[in-house]
């Protein structure tokens, strides 16, 4: 395949001397296997910088012109990323420089992976200019750092989409037992993407379209709310469903997230109520797959009320689904259809 034609990749990695040392170049590696294992290796170019200064970094970005800039190294809590200076040691750059950056590229770069620590801050500066952009919300260790890779590239390859290879990076970590796996973020910004080797993508998760909205916005001014229930069990979807239309809500209900994703991109909905357990990519139980769907929600900008549900009580679970951006937690175990009514309409702040 003529190289103009294929998706390349600039794979930017940082270890100064005076930061503690990472397997880098394992990492390197390891993507570069799995694109040349992978069905669709032709439709791929990796280019390689390592031991990236500032200067390195924009002479590759005007040289190579890539889709995908992937740098692998050092982040800090002050949401820095650490490239190297003259004499190898630490050259910080702030989240406003390394954005001006990409905002100057954003003719060809379509996608960008911070594989660093605490990169999340970064990560959603850059997505007001790049279509994609995966950060990490904490710090992550070398193994984590080069699993989530291993998966990424491997779908990539494949011929996934970004977001369905971000996905596989994060199974990825699930299967190897890595407890880092709700560490990666991927922040989109609200264009869509037209996807890697040819192939169409998924339909973007989108803020809904102006009638929706207003549609919404009307149904409200009468009394009227609009909610998406999200449960893989039916019989819970049909109980919470009656309850809600018998008070007058308009309910709509799905059994997992990827049908959620379909719903919310054509519908504006007032509140969410969202199972925390669901199947995930594989179709088995995940005790966490809810918990993806409200970091994806929140991620996308969507700031409705959700409310999340699990079977049985647990402190520590409701502290957690909050930290992730839930509004409540509900305990469907023992449903208490006027309870559950109650937190509706105080999230929805009826009286």
């Amino acid at each position: 395949m003529d190289q103009k034609n294929k998706t390349t990749i600039l794979f930017l990695s940082a270890d100064p001397s005076d930061a503690t040392r990472l397997r880098l170049g394992q990492e390197q590696r390891e993507i570069h296997e799995k694109l040349q294992l992978a069905s669709m290796r032709d439709e791929f170019s990796l280019e390689v910088r390592s031991s990236v200064r500032p200067g390195d970094m924009i002479q590759a970005l005007h040289d190579i012109k890539p889709r995908i800039v992937h740098f692998s190294g050092h982040g800090t809590k002050a949401g820095e990323i650490c490239l190297e200076n003259e004499f190898g040691k630490i050259h910080p750059v702030s989240s406003e420089a390394l954005t001006s950056l990409f905002e100057l590229v954003t003719s060809y770069v379509d996608c960008v992976i911070l594989n660093a620590c605490y990169s999340e801050a970064q990560a959603r500066a850059i997505a007001k200019h790049i279509d994609y952009v995966i950060g990490m919300s904490q710090a992550i260790g070398d193994g984590a750092a080069i699993a989530f890779s291993v998966g990424f590239y491997r779908a990539l390859g494949a011929g996934r989409t970004i977001e369905d290879a971000f996905m596989f990076g994060v199974v990825e970590l699930r299967l190897m037992n890595i407890s880092e796996h709700l560490t990666p973020v991927l922040i989109k910004k609200q264009k869509s993407f037209t996807g890697v080797s040819g192939l169409p993508p998924k339909s973007p998760f989108r803020i809904p379209d102006a009638k929706a909205v207003d549609k919404s916005k009307a149904l409200q001014a009468r009394g009227i709310s609009k909610i998406l229930v999200v449960d893989d069990e039916r019989d819970v979807r049909r109980n919470i469903e009656k309850t809600l239309e018998k008070e007058g809500y308009i309910v709509r209900t799905v059994r997992n997230g990827e049908q959620a994703q379909v719903e919310m991109e054509e519908n504006a909905f007032d509140l969410v109520v969202l199972d925390i357990i669901m199947p995930d990519l594989t179709g088995k139980l995940n005790k966490e797959a809810g918990l993806h769907v409200l970091q994806d929600i929140r991620n996308k900008g969507f700031n409705m009320p959700v409310i999340m549900l699990s079977a049985n009580k647990n402190v520590k679970l409701a502290v957690e689904v909050i930290k992730y951006g839930a509004s409540d937690y509900f305990v469907k175990g023992d449903f208490n259809p006027e309870e559950f009514l109650k937190k509706i309409r105080e999230h929805l702040n009826i009286v």
